[in-house]
């Protein structure tokens, strides 16, 4: 391991890239960047290609010391991420901690619920219960935002809103049914059959 590799100096992303088997693509470590939360850390920024497939593989330094755990490519510049092997070495080892700043957005409503969602486990865990506890974790942070968004607007979720009262007290036309009532980008509520 070294926890302290130097600028610009050559790295290996090693991983399954496009599920091919094992490649090993070379790059320069070329900066820090602070992560996008709370600036605790700082992503390990190379150069090295990363590919679908990468993430979680090693980093390794010239002399194949692990640096890194590649984590995700970069969209716009192929200046990939990695978390740096020195955060990993010191996460604890009997807990999961979870800290994720996130945006919630129902698909009828124009508002935004950012929240962060925080929670602890205990470990070790088999794989399936990991998965079924952090998918329980998520599944109440998702429900606790879903309920923070609709009270922000609750006279804009059906049946409230502009042309809810229509759609309730039109005369049914059963030769449309079923229909999908949806809300316009202007905001009124409508059927779509």
């Amino acid at each position: 391991m070294n926890i302290k590799p130097d600028l610009n100096s050559v790295v290996y992303a090693v991983g399954n890239a496009f599920g091919t088997g094992v490649v090993v693509r070379d790059g320069l470590y070329t900066f820090k960047t602070p992560e996008e939360q709370d600036n605790r850390w700082n992503w390990l920024r190379f150069s090295a290609a990363a590919s679908p497939g990468n993430s979680g593989g090693p980093l390794l330094d010239k002399d194949g010391a692990v640096i890194g755990i590649v984590l995700r490519a970069s969209q716009n510049e192929n200046l990939n991420y990695a978390l740096p092997i020195d955060e990993v070495l010191q996460a604890p080892a009997d807990r999961a901690d979870i800290d994720n700043r996130a945006s919630y957005q129902f698909d009828v409503l124009d508002t935004i619920q950012s929240g962060t969602f925080k929670a602890q486990f205990s470990l070790p865990l088999s794989f399936s219960e990991f998965s079924s506890t952090f998918i329980k974790l998520a599944n109440a942070f998702s429900t606790s935002q879903l309920k923070a968004l609709l009270g922000k607007e609750p006279g804009k979720v059906f049946p409230k809103g502009a042309g809810s009262s229509r759609l309730l007290h039109d005369a049914p036309r059963m030769q449309y049914f079923p229909g999908l009532i949806t809300r316009k980008r202007d905001g009124e509520w409508e059927m779509i059959f």
